[in-house]
């Protein structure tokens, strides 16, 4: 018989990052356990359509109850739910999901999640009080795990393991070349990719991205094309940096799926990242890259590989920016073969969560 498992996270936003995570999920838990999902989405239509499973509106208060009374599990995941930096609504709606289905009965899992920033105290103390309530946790870094335990989080035992990204499987690259000659792009073999956004008020920092972008373009015959991870939001900043440049450059398709945008990924020589699935991507398929922090999760995944971000988009400086970049793609057979063996340990510690999952539904 098939388990019925409930999803609740960031999905059906037109996110990149969001959807890969809800997509590795699906793949690492259904490839462990016979189970029909039901995901809460913003947008169920566009969510069943991409992932093959039912959704759910994230509005419907009754089909949230309803799928939560008829599962066996909830997975609360991935990504940056439990923060309040964004939005502290969306902190008390996720919360919500997860105390209702545990008054309901119902086993609760915190999946592959980065925990914070939380800032106010009401927010980690309701943190805290439902944490303390699920069934088990894992979590991408290890300051997540250090900000529950001084929150006191005792009940379930915490577990680190790592983005469920990287636990995909690197793409079929002949897609890359699909979209990217679809793109105007088919020749682009010294490929580029800038995964910008919009960040507080001040902007500054892509005149630097742009300045960085021109000195690749002119001394390194790079092609520069900017990547819109967020379909609603990042289009915007990539036409901003791209504007910027005096060299040419490309925006793509702000409507890619998740595998189009790996395969490109994979296609390229360098990524620079504001965003940190496009950071995650470029690891998923080998790709060198540098990143700019605006979040501490930037930090926190680069530190799990050993390196440090270009700085954070409201402080650098441009000449910091290029000198950066410029020496990445330098090195970046360097960066390349140090990354094939960092990901091996990786993709094991980001597939523990779907085991996690898979034993929560198993267990009597």
């Amino acid at each position: 018989m098939k388990q019925r498992i409930t999803i609740s996270g960031y999905y059906g936003f037109g996110n990149a990052g969001d959807e890969a995570m809800l997509m590795a999920i699906l793949q690492e838990v259904g490839s462990r356990v016979a189970a029909d999902f039901t995901v809460i989405s913003a947008d169920p239509e566009r969510t069943t359509a991409l992932h093959g499973v039912k959704a759910i509106r994230r509005t419907d208060l009754r089909a949230i109850m309803g799928a939560l009374r008829r599962s066996d599990l909830l997975i609360s995941g991935g990504g940056s739910l439990l923060q309040d930096v964004t939005s502290q609504r969306n902190l008390w709606y996720y919360l919500f999901i997860m105390l209702a289905a545990k008054l309901l009965g119902k086993r609760v899992m915190v999946y592959a999640q980065g925990i914070g920033p939380l800032q106010r105290t009401t927010s980690r103390w309701a943190t805290r009080l439902v944490l303390n309530m699920v069934d088990a946790i894992t979590l991408r870094d290890s300051p997540s795990a250090h900000l529950l335990h001084e929150m006191g989080v005792r009940r379930p035992s915490v577990q680190v393991t790592a983005d469920c990204v990287l636990g995909l499987e690197p793409p079929d690259l002949e897609t890359g070349d699909t979209t990217l000659r679809a793109a105007g792009l088919a020749d682009a073999e010294q490929l580029v990719l800038v995964a910008p956004r919009f960040w507080g008020g001040d902007f500054a920092y892509l005149s630097h991205l742009a300045a960085a972008a021109d000195r690749l373009s002119r001394e390194a015959g790079a092609t520069i094309a900017f990547l819109a991870l967020h379909r609603d939001y990042d289009r915007a900043a990539a036409h901003e940096v791209a504007d910027r440049m005096e060299q040419p450059a490309v925006v793509l398709p702000a409507d890619l799926t998740v595998h189009q945008i790996l395969a490109i990924v994979g296609r390229s020589q360098l990524v620079v990242g504001v965003r940190l699935h496009a950071l995650i991507f470029a690891a998923v398929t080998g790709v060198p890259f540098v990143g700019l922090s605006y979040d501490p999760k930037i930090d926190h995944f680069l530190a799990e590989l050993g390196e440090k971000a270009i700085g954070r988009v409201d402080t650098v400086d441009e000449a910091t920016v290029t000198e950066v970049i410029l020496t990445a793609w330098k090195g970046r057979q360097e960066l390349r073969h140090r990354l094939s063996g960092q990901m091996t340990e990786l993709r094991k510690a980001a597939r523990i969560s779907g085991q996690v999952a898979a034993g929560l539904v198993r267990e009597p």
